[in-house]
């Protein structure tokens, strides 16, 4: 398991990526709000693993296809502070992962 200085270390890391994306226009505002909530809700909280594995478990197509496009959507619709928002949208990406398989 982690030290705090390493999931500390890894948390700096990943933020300032993030950042660096938007920065560099590769995301837009949305994509780095979804981020840094994702980041702050996975590293400091320790929580969601159910969205951790979807994540891991969706494999977005090459000819970005419409499924990928609402999961996308989803996602960013997704409210941490929001119990049965989150809820809801796991419900839905988790349909939307499966069929997509």
């Amino acid at each position: 398991m982690p030290t705090n200085a390493e999931w500390k270390l890894l948390y700096d890391d990943t933020a300032t990526t993030i950042m660096d994306l938007f920065i560099t226009g590769r995301i837009d505002s949305g994509e780095l709000h979804f981020l840094l909530n994702l980041l702050e809700t996975v590293i400091i909280k320790r929580e969601q693993r159910e969205l951790i594995n979807l994540l891991k478990k969706w494999q977005p197509r090459a000819d970005c296809n419409e499924v990928d496009d609402i999961i996308k959507a989803t996602l960013l619709a997704v409210d941490f502070k929001d119990q049965s928002n989150l809820e809801h949208n796991l419900l839905i990406l988790r349909d939307l992962i499966n069929l997509g398989e």
